[in-house]
């Protein structure tokens, strides 16, 4: 259990995001030991009037007559919240930055003592999460009450040292949108070491490098396919492929269930885009692709249709894959490659005993970001990206990677 006389929560609302431009309009402190409370309201000097009265409650009202804050104020309250020997914990980096530029603004001195701490640091989740996993939601998986709709820094403070307390010191897991308690004994999916800030932070990857990057292959579609939300059209171009190449399914079903049973689950966030999920089947046999939601039957034969015409098309593409890659050896898809020094796993697309080819489907922003994916991947073999272009036309495109790294693998 978290020990509360070491500890001191802070929050702040701000009249925007940008430090630089946006005003500071509250300043709150909570201590948790004995529950003192202590809000103070800022006047506006950046900007004419309050922007976001709808997020935090505060109006013009408010600030009528308010002063900016003295240096005898800061000393008081360092006196009063033990701000040079606690740790002043925070929700957001936002709320340290804002502060220091005011401080500085100011001229006031004393919080380059505090010892600032951003809790959030402690949960690992995507840098495409979508936005939902707030303090909110994370206060309602916990069943912490007295969450609202319209912020106030006392509340928010009282909110975060729950949540903290909830958290217990340990590191939560986001994936999708499920939450789950870390467990250093899990075994990590290399993606997560690149993808996920705050993992990426913690645990950091070795130095790997691309050290020749080449096309092998390009092709257009003739016929462009139809594109769908949430990389669907994504997976139903992995499926065909897959069943083109009759590659042979090894996905390490008992390692998967075993692996994430390491993992407590702490329940699952509301989705971030409102997005309906649309949940479908591949027919071994055939390819197709069958509805499991009588409801989403018309959508569902859509993509039918798309599959089907997909399949008429890349005839090219899986010759090049089958003989040229891998040069008519057995393929198997889903893989399993573990990194036990670097405690991760990665799944190969398709893999045979001499080469690996990824698919990647979406546009890849930064290729560094899988580096470490692929890295493992490949176990000595040679490595070969499948990515595809949905600009004006949509095309396929093949490159072999050769990576560096410091370490020797």
């Amino acid at each position: 259990m978290v020990d509360s006389q070491k500890y001191v929560v802070i929050d702040v609302e701000t009249n925007g995001l940008s430090s630089k431009k946006d005003d500071l309009l509250s300043i709150s402190l909570y201590r948790p030991d004995n529950q003192d409370t202590y809000t103070r309201f800022l006047p506006l000097e950046r900007n004419l009037r309050i922007k976001t009265s709808r997020i935090n409650g505060i109006t013009q009202k408010d600030l009528m007559g308010k002063k900016a804050l003295t240096q005898a104020e800061v000393d008081s309250l360092t006196t009063r919240f033990e701000l040079k020997t606690r740790i002043v914990l925070q929700y957001s980096n936002l709320d340290g930055t804002f502060l220091r530029k005011y401080f500085s603004r100011h001229g006031l001195t004393g919080i380059e003592d505090w010892k600032i701490y951003n809790f959030k640091q402690d949960i690992f989740s995507s840098a495409y999460q979508g936005g939902n996993c707030t303090k909110d939601n994370l206060c309602r998986l916990y069943k912490i009450e007295n969450v609202t709709k319209v912020h106030s820094g006392a509340n928010d403070c009282r909110l975060e040292w729950e949540l903290f307390q909830a958290m217990n010191g340990k590191n939560l897991l986001v994936t999708g949108n499920d939450v789950f308690e870390f467990n250093e004994e899990y075994i990590v999916p290399v993606t997560f070491r690149s993808l996920f800030p705050n993992f990426k932070r913690k645990y950091p990857l070795p130095p790997i490098q691309i050290v020749n990057r080449e096309t092998v292959f390009r092709y257009p579609l003739e016929t462009p396919i139809e594109k769908y939300g949430r990389n669907i059209t994504g997976v139903i171009v992995e499926q065909v492929i897959f069943y083109l190449l009759r590659a042979k399914d090894v996905t390490p079903l008992d390692f998967m269930v075993e692996n994430k049973a390491k993992l407590k689950k702490i329940g699952t966030l509301p989705s971030a885009d409102g997005f309906e999920e649309v949940p479908v089947e591949f027919e071994k046999m055939s390819g197709e692709i069958r509805a499991l939601n009588p409801s989403q039957k018309k959508i569902v034969e859509s993509m039918e249709a798309g599959r089907k015409l997909l399949v008429r098309q890349i005839d090219r593409l899986i010759h090049f894959i089958k003989n040229d890659i891998f040069k008519g050896k057995q393929i198997v898809q889903q893989e399993l490659v573990v990194k036990k020094e670097w405690n991760c796993f990665a799944l190969c697309d398709l893999s045979s005993t001499d080469a690996v080819l990824e698919i990647k489907t979406v546009a890849i922003k930064k290729l560094d970001d899988y580096v470490g994916q692929y890295f493992i991947e490949s176990a000595g073999r040679e490595f070969y990206l499948l990515s595809i272009s949905w600009e004006k036309e949509i095309s396929f495109l093949i490159e072999k990677l050769e990576f560096g790294c410091v370490e020797s693998y």
